[in-house]
């Protein structure tokens, strides 16, 4: 009876160290996946100027996509209103945009991962597409 007792409190232990070094190893791998998804302000400036570059704007679309984005949500939104307010932001600042530009933005999209899709994104000029929609 005793030896059961013992195997017990072992197989306790094993389960709580195991659970330990899972939780571990999940957290770990969590802050890499952040860190990798964070630009370092050269990067940004570089992925925004590859951007500025392939879609073609002008000084003056710049100007107005800054004053644009400038512009806050109102203090406490969020949830549904929060994302019409990020929808209707969008819309304002393709409005800056050519039909031509418009059709390049796409296609960077479309081509996926790359200084050009993420300086738009940073641009504000499209939505970084969710993993799980």
């Amino acid at each position: 009876m005793h030896g059961s007792e013992d195997d017990s409190k072992m197989m306790r232990r094993h389960a709580i160290l195991v659970g330990a070094t899972l939780l571990t190893v999940a957290l770990t791998a969590f802050a890499q996946q952040n860190k990798q998804n964070q630009r370092s302000p050269e990067e940004r400036r570089e992925a925004i100027a590859a951007a500025v570059k392939a879609v073609g704007l002008s000084q003056d679309q710049m100007a107005k996509i800054r004053e644009i984005r400038r512009v806050r949500p109102p203090e406490g939104t969020t949830g549904r209103d929060r994302r019409q307010w990020v929808a209707g932001r969008l819309a304002k600042v393709q409005a800056v945009l050519t039909d031509d530009q418009k059709a390049k933005v796409g296609a960077i999209q479309e081509a996926g991962e790359s200084q050009e899709h993420e300086g738009v994104i940073l641009l504000g000029l499209a939505r970084r597409q969710r993993a799980n929609p």
